[in-house]
């Protein structure tokens, strides 16, 4: 895995806008990946942001 530097503020601030963000269909969609893959919150923010 390639290492990044991700600080823990940038990733605080995401995490609290993507929660004010409710009810969309990345919302939607972000849940959903949750339950298959089991993964942190804001891991699949930065691969589907990325994407």
């Amino acid at each position: 895995m390639v290492k990044k530097t991700i600080s823990t503020q940038k990733i605080k601030e995401i995490i609290q806008i993507e929660w004010k963000s409710t009810n969309t269909v990345q919302d939607v969609i972000k849940k959903l990946y949750i339950k298959k893959r089991n993964k942190p919150y804001w891991l699949f923010f930065f691969i589907g942001g990325r994407r």
